[in-house]
Order: structure tokens, then sequence, then C-alpha cells
């Protein structure tokens, strides 16, 4: 060490030795590394309350300590409109809806499954509040102190606290919406459409009545207990009567009726037919009837007969000797219409004419007279009418031709004058003549063996209603037949 002349050590001029200033920085130093780790120590104790207060801020609504939300300690809010229900009473529902299914218990048990079944994803229903706030808080950066200005910035971002006042209000008026509506309305519209099923049969079996087809009875000729048999001398009839059950009896059908005083009750039709069983079964007479009465031959008001004795038919087929069917079925008013089973009867025919034995013993022949043949052999049949004309069929069941000589006619008043008559589709008169009556003479028409030809008589007005009578005389045998009393209907 150096020292001045003093003996002094080198100080600073105030009375400090040289070594003091390095003291007090070594104590500084010293004070320093003390110091540090204790405010290492409150930094960090200070960043950890930080910390914990700004997370638990965070978790809190910066508002007034009155609370915007209500409590509400009633029960929960009901998750359905249905709550409490027996499954007895999901069973009646199916049943009121199809009263006719057998599997409503088991459909109830899968609706049941399938409503505890849980639902993948739930979304949420409308009008309940979402935390919006707490997104928003998370991305305001932490400020340095819990107090200041920033901390205070999620107070207004945090608007939907109010808004949660309104949910709350619409969330009461959604439960008594759900409560008071469900069971009513559901019922009454589950039981309206069930009325409805059920009357639907109901009518049914009135809306589609029975339908059977008509019965049908040949009345004339019979053939119990044995066939009836007819000679050429004979006058040969047919009728039938018909009605149809479902008309008689419409609730079982049943054939019930009685010919006779249901005669023609719900029938259209009656078609007859002459089938000559001995003669390979062919049909030589075909008549139809449309209505009363049901004639094989027509007639009103009574059903005409045939004239055996003019050994032809009305069609001009001749007639044979033998056994034959007369068959007839009915047609009804159904849509479609039915047709009855044919009714058949038989009879037998014997119109061969026994020859008149010769009045001399003389081997030379004699020619048959006209007094040798009856005048039966010569017929009017077939009465009809159209308009203003009346017509006959003249048949001439005789062997030889007889001329027509003279006509006898009479009539009914209302038809007005006689102003032609035809014969065979030709005029024979047309000379005229007013009612009642007329004689016409004069005549010279010619009928030939075993023909039948039309005779047709002409007036001034429409003949419907009017009754007529002709009476026809032939030459040779002076034989007239006569048509009886007709009336057009």
């Amino acid at each position: 060490m150096t020292t001045n002349g003093t003996g002094m050590l080198p100080g600073n001029g105030n009375g400090v030795g040289a070594g003091q200033p390095e003291e007090r920085k070594d104590r500084r130093g010293l004070l320093l590394f003390l110091l540090l780790p204790l405010l290492l120590g409150g930094i960090c104790l200070w960043s950890l309350f930080a910390n914990v207060t700004l997370s638990s801020a965070e978790s809190f609504i910066p508002a007034g300590l009155h609370s915007s939300e209500l409590a509400n300690y009633g029960p929960d809010e009901l998750r359905s409109p249905i709550r409490g229900l027996h499954i007895s009473i999901i069973e009646s529902v199916i049943q009121d809806r199809d009263p006719e299914a057998l599997d409503a218990e088991q459909r109830a048990t899968e609706l049941v499954k399938k409503l505890d079944t849980p639902i993948p994803t739930v979304t949420p229903r409308p009008g309940l509040p979402t935390r919006t706030p707490q997104p928003t808080a998370t991305r305001t950066p932490v400020p340095p102190t819990a107090t200041s200005g920033p901390t205070d910035t999620p107070g207004p971002t945090d608007t939907p606290g109010p808004s949660q006042t309104p949910t709350l209000t619409r969330t009461p008026s959604r439960t008594p919406t759900a409560t008071t509506p469900a069971p009513g309305p559901t019922a009454t519209k589950t039981k309206t459409p069930t009325p409805t099923k059920t009357n639907t049969p109901g009518p049914s079996p009135t809306n589609t009545p029975c339908k059977v087809a008509p019965v049908i009875e040949i009345y004339s000729p019979l053939d119990v207990p044995t066939p009836s048999t007819f000679d050429w001398m004979d006058e040969l009839p047919g009728e039938a009567k018909a009605y149809d059950p479902d008309n008689v009896d419409p609730d079982t059908c049943l054939p019930i009726g009685d010919f006779v005083t249901d005669n023609g009750d719900g029938i259209v039709e009656v078609e007859f037919r002459i089938v000559y069983v001995d003669g390979g079964g062919v049909t030589v007479h075909e008549q139809d009837q449309f209505t009363e009465l049901y004639c094989a031959f027509t007639g009103t008001p009574l059903c005409l007969t045939w004239d055996l004795g003019s050994l032809l038919w009305p069609n001009d087929t001749p007639i044979g000797s033998g056994e034959h069917e007369l068959q007839a079925r009915a047609k009804d008013d159904d849509t479609p219409a039915q047709w009855s089973e044919w009714a058949h009867v038989h009879f037998f025919l014997d119109v061969d004419p026994t020859p008149t034995p010769s009045p001399t013993a003389t081997n030379t022949p004699t020619p048959m007279t006209p007094t040798a043949v009856p005048c039966s052999v010569y017929t009017l049949t077939g009465f009809d009418h159209t308009n203003n004309d009346v017509q006959w069929m003249l048949n001439n069941g005789g062997p030889t031709a007889v001329t027509i000589v003279e006509i006898e006619v009479t009539w009914g008043t209302p038809t007005g004058n006689l102003t032609k008559i035809k014969f065979d589709g030709s005029d024979i008169w047309n000379v005229g003549a007013s009612p009642p009556s007329a004689s016409i003479t004069g005549l010279s028409s010619i009928l030939g063996q075993s023909e039948s030809k039309e005779l047709k008589f002409t007036f001034q007005n429409p003949v419907l209603g009017a009754t007529f009578n002709i009476i026809v005389h032939l030459d040779p045998g002076g034989c007239a037949p006569e048509s009886g009393t007709a009336t057009a209907s």
C-alpha cells in the first residue's frame, strides 16, 4: 500500500476511506439478490391470483346484484303433449281408427318401443336461450388488472341476459298449449272418421238386392197325365204365364208368386217355339210376345188358337202328323236381362184327312166334290194392325183352290171410311165405303191349295182402339170363314 506523507490512506476528501464505495456496491448487489426472489415470487402469486379471479369472473354476467333470471320452482316443462298415457289408450286409438284391426296390441307395443328409442342427435327447440356471451368473453384478451376497463366490455355484449326473460315468458305459454288441446282434439278427430267407416258397409245390402231368373209355366196345351192329341179339324191352343221372383219377392227372390195374379210382373218378353219332334226336330213355328197375354199364336183379349185344318203353320210351313213340342221361355227387366229355362210340353197331331168313300160302287173314280171338304179347312187367323191398316191371314187347308167372291166388313166409326182392300199385296178393291159396315161383291181372287195369303184393309183414320170383324165368302163350297171380333190394341 502506498501512503502519503501524512500517514493516511488515500481518501475522497470526505474523511471516508477509499474502500467504502466498494462495500456499498456489494450491499446493494446483495440486497438486489435477496429482493429478486421475493419479486419473482410476488409476480407468480399475482399471476395465479389474477388467473383465478379472471376465470371466476368470466363465469358470471357483469350486472347488478339483482338477477335478471326468474326462478321457477314448478314441475319441469313437459317434453310431450301426452303425459302418463297407458298403453291401453294407444290400443283404443288404433281400434277406433281401424275397427277391424286384429293386431292393435302389437302395433301399440311397437309404437312404445319407438318412443323409448334414444334420438342420435338433438336439435335445440326453438325459443330456448343460447349462451352467446361465453364465446364472446373467451375471445376477449386477458387484461393486466381485474378492475381495468376491458373487463367491463362483456357487460354490454352479454345483452342476451334480458332476452332470456321473454324466453322464460314463452316457455309457460307453451305448457298450457300442450296440456289443453292434446287430449281433446286428438280424441275427437280419431272418432270422427270411425262412424264413416262403420256406416259404409251398412247400406250395402240395400243397394245390392237379389236378382234371379224369371220362371214360366205353359198352360195350354197340357201333357199331364198324357200328351194331348189334335186332328186336322181341331184348333191348337198355346199359352204361357210368367213372372220374375225378384219383383214379386225382392227380399228373398223365392219363386213364391202366383202365375195367374203375378203373371207379367217383371217380364218384358216371352218367346215360343214349336218343334216337330217326329220331323227331325225342326222348328216349324216361332212367336215373340212383348205384352200380356203370352200366346203362341198372339191374341187379345183372349189367346188365339191355330186351325190345324189349314195344314200350314203361320209361316207357311206344312203341318205334319206326329209328335210335337211347344217350348216357351221368359226374359225379365233386370240389367242385364236374364232368361228363364225353357218350359216344354209334348202333343201329337193327326192332320191326314180321312178319304170320303165314293157314293157309287163303280170302279170309276169320282172326283171330290166341294161338299166333301169341311169348311173348317178355310180359316182367318193372325189378326194384326199398323197405323191405318188391319190384316188377317186367309188359309186354305183344303185339297183344291178356292175363289174369294164376297167380303163382309164391320168396323168402328172412329177409323173413318174403308178405302182399300189388298189380297197378297195387290189391290182387289178401292171404291171406298163409309162405316160401320160394307159388303164388297164381284171379287175373283184365287187362294190355291194349301196356301195362306194376307188380306189387308186400309181405313181413313188410325185403327188403334177400334173393333173389326170380316166374313170371306169362298167358291166352290159356299164356305164363309169368319174372323170373329178383333180389337186393335
